[in-house]
């Protein structure tokens, strides 16, 4: 079962790598750009697969748009954030649909729908309370997942007091502010801080807090922004790998553990590096003493068995040969390895 698993992972994914037109980089691990076909990926990747942070973009004519998140197995799963000319969702994903909490946007930056969402759509529940009782009970959520530090589900819950439409306090946008620079929204972090520092002024009650988290997360936006094209630089000019992402390094040959010839047990001394021979009595005749008694010294039989080193092993009891690997020079193979830059 677990081999015809690994038989049609090789067939989804070598099509993906002969296909693929690699720019900078390797599918072996670490940093790829590359594209197939309309897409482009830059990001991450091991074994032949999209694996952990990367940013997808859809060039085609029938699809146009940009995943940045999470990739397992090649597939946009985790948290992420799809945006096309129609709206930007940011949340989590199975599969590239929206499966989970999330918030979609409308382009001009407001609160199109908040929640949980399954293959794609929002999950609503049915409530007869007043939109401010909703409003009020999405804040009171917001605080208790903000204590557990599950600033994800609590930015969720804040959103969804703006896509009910209410107007909420000044430092409400603190708050949200902050759990967007948490989950890496940077530039929607920016926005609220400034807006929040707008409003509220100097005599805001945190004024002095938030311009200071304003100023780190302007750093982290500009930095979130060219990290891919950092990663990308960095390969392009290393020395080691010369953009390929790959290098090839000596490793000691697993066969012969770098000594580049293997041992075995001697056949003619079964390892003991001595084996048994015969030498002529040379204290008797034909087996008796000068007094006719049979000789103590062979015991009659006019030969005398002695050890010896063994002539094949040199008394060692093990033998060599030339390392049976193809790939092995000198006990050494080369290995391709991702390049750390």
């Amino acid at each position: 079962m677990k081999f015809m698993i690994a038989l049609t992972m090789c067939f989804l994914v070598l099509p993906q790598v002969s296909l693929a037109q690699v720019i900078v980089g390797s599918w072996g691990g670490g940093y790829i750009e590359v594209r197939l076909g309309n897409e482009l990926y830059r990001g991450s990747c091991r074994d032949g697969l999209k694996e952990g942070y990367g940013e997808l973009t859809f060039e085609g004519p029938q699809k146009k748009g940009k995943y940045r998140g999470e990739f397992s197995h090649s597939s946009r799963t985790g948290y992420g954030s799809w945006s096309d000319e129609n709206e930007e969702y940011v949340g989590f994903f199975v599969n590239g649909k929206y499966q989970g909490s999330g918030t979609r946007y409308r382009l001009d930056g407001s609160v199109l729908q908040a929640g949980r969402f399954e293959n794609g759509t929002l999950v609503k529940s049915a409530s007869s309370l007043p939109t401010t009782a909703q409003a009020d009970l999405c804040l009171i959520q917001a605080k208790k997942l903000l204590s557990s530090g599950d600033f994800r589900g609590a930015l969720v819950e804040l959103n969804s007091v703006l896509a009910l439409g209410v107007s909420p306090p000044i430092d409400f946008y603190y708050h949200l502010a902050d759990c967007n620079a948490k989950s890496k929204d940077f530039s929607r972090a920016v926005s609220n801080y400034q807006k929040y520092v707008v409003e509220a002024g100097s005599g805001g009650e945190y004024y002095v807090s938030c311009l200071e988290m304003l100023s780190a997360a302007t750093d982290s936006l500009n930095a979130w922004n060219t990290q891919l094209e950092n990663r990308a630089a960095a390969i392009r000019s290393c020395g080691l790998c010369f953009g390929k992402g790959e290098k090839t390094i000596k490793v000691n040959c697993e066969k012969c553990n770098g000594k580049g010839r293997t041992y075995y047990e001697c056949h003619r001394c079964d390892g003991r590096g001595r084996v048994k021979d015969v030498k002529f009595c040379w204290s008797c005749l034909a087996g008796k003493d000068a007094y006719g008694n049979r000789c103590l010294e062979c015991g009659g039989d006019c030969a005398i068995d002695f050890w010896k080193t063994c002539p094949e092993c040199n008394g060692t009891g093990k033998k060599s040969k030339s390392c049976s690997d193809d790939d092995c020079e000198g006990g050494k193979k080369e290995e391709r390895v991702t390049c750390k830059h």
